[in-house]
């Protein structure tokens, strides 16, 4: 079972960066140009285009029909937009649910919810970094820029084990997924994984009830 994102609250992040990101880019024109000011309001030119450009990436994650987290009675496959991991069962150390907010996509996410692995490894092998499944000139314009650094750059996409063990240092947790990813409360879905992540004989019936909570959760896209 997929659960879809909350569209509608990616273009509501989306506009709301791009009217305050405008506004910080437009408004330093009309204060003093005294040298202390004048740095200023570079470093307020510098945010308005960082807000911009958020709010494209927002916009992207709005149109990405292939976002969201999967369900099945192996495990749970994680499509976050800019990345996609395979969490089995079995690796499913604890559950539960932080308020920490480690990145941008965070933003609009009341809670996360959190997952503390045995087998960091295993993780780290199925992760693979993507692009939101977005059409048009602005897309195509985000992967030709993606492709473009990528040819140069030798960055190690995946995170490490350091950099997961950092995070669970942070949160105690190792996977922290924002609840505008959930299309619904981060409780709930870490209530239900709680109660069955143990019981293989279980599996089939939380797919049930995440089908029965989803109806419930799952808001206007």
């Amino acid at each position: 079972m997929r659960i879809l994102p909350n569209y509608s609250k990616f273009r509501i992040i989306a506009i709301a960066c791009w009217v305050i990101g405008a506004w910080w880019i437009i408004q330093p024109g009309q204060l003093d140009t005294m040298t202390p000011m004048l740095l200023l309001n570079i470093a307020i030119v510098l945010l308005g285009i960082l807000l911009l450009a958020i709010g494209v990436a927002f916009w992207q994650l709005a149109t990405d029909r292939k976002a969201g987290v999967v369900f099945d009675t192996k495990g749970v496959m994680l499509n976050l937009g800019h990345s996609s991991a395979f969490v089995s069962w079995d690796t499913i150390a604890d559950v539960g649910v932080c308020r920490h907010r480690n990145n941008v996509l965070s933003l609009g996410s009341t809670h996360q919810l959190g997952l503390q692995l045995n087998q960091l490894e295993s993780y780290i092998q199925s992760y693979e970094e993507r692009l939101p499944a977005s059409r048009g000139v602005m897309a195509g314009a985000l992967r030709s820029i993606y492709h473009l650094i990528h040819s140069w750059s030798k960055h190690q996409s995946a995170p490490t084990l350091a950099d997961l063990r950092q995070t669970r240092e942070r949160t105690g947790y190792d996977i922290l997924v924002p609840e505008t990813f959930l299309g619904g409360k981060a409780e709930v879905i870490a209530d239900l994984i709680e109660q069955h992540r143990s019981n293989p004989r279980q599996r089939r019936r939380i797919i049930q009830q995440l089908q029965r909570a989803y109806m419930i959760l799952q808001p206007m896209a």
